[in-house]
């Protein structure tokens, strides 16, 4: 692994722990970018919205989820993860983690941080599409500078 080339990249629940966690350690470890899939802005909040979506949870989706610890909350430390460069990506069409979580994070982010919108893309499968994986490719060379194939092939 090239220490000078670290990106961090987690999707649905690791994409969220994967924010707080380069935002509290990622200058220390050389991380150079990170890219969140998916990710939920906060522990309590996609708690209180998967209890509010069942019958029998509905009425107590308040009360179950104060029992949910939030001190982690990604929307309380994404704005620490810059100066390193941040990518969040989500489609409309999660039913796992509504985009609404996606948008909220990147309003609370400081720059560089970018942001991807799919119509018609469900949870984590932005990714499984390739124009998204080239536009990630060409993310990453803008992020990292592209890769030097002579270079790796010097051992170098």
């Amino acid at each position: 692994v090239d220490p000078e080339r670290i990106v961090v990249f987690g999707q649905s629940l690791g994409a969220s722990v994967a924010i707080t966690t380069v935002a509290n350690h990622g200058a220390a470890y050389g991380v150079r970018g990170l890219i969140a899939d998916s990710p939920f802005a906060s522990y309590r909040g996609i708690a209180r919205e998967k209890f509010g979506e069942l019958w029998l949870t509905w009425p107590f989706q308040w009360p179950l989820s104060l029992t949910i610890d939030d001190a982690y909350a990604p929307i309380d430390h994404v704005s620490a993860v810059s100066p390193i460069p941040l990518l969040l990506i989500a489609g409309d069409d999660d039913r796992v983690v509504p985009s609404h979580h996606g948008q909220d994070l990147y309003a609370a982010a400081q720059p560089p941080k970018d942001a991807w919108h799919y119509r018609g893309v469900d949870h984590t499968q932005a990714v499984g599409r390739g124009d998204v994986r080239r536009r990630l490719v060409a993310w990453l060379d803008d992020v990292l500078g592209p890769v030097d194939d002579g270079a790796r092939e010097r051992g170098e």
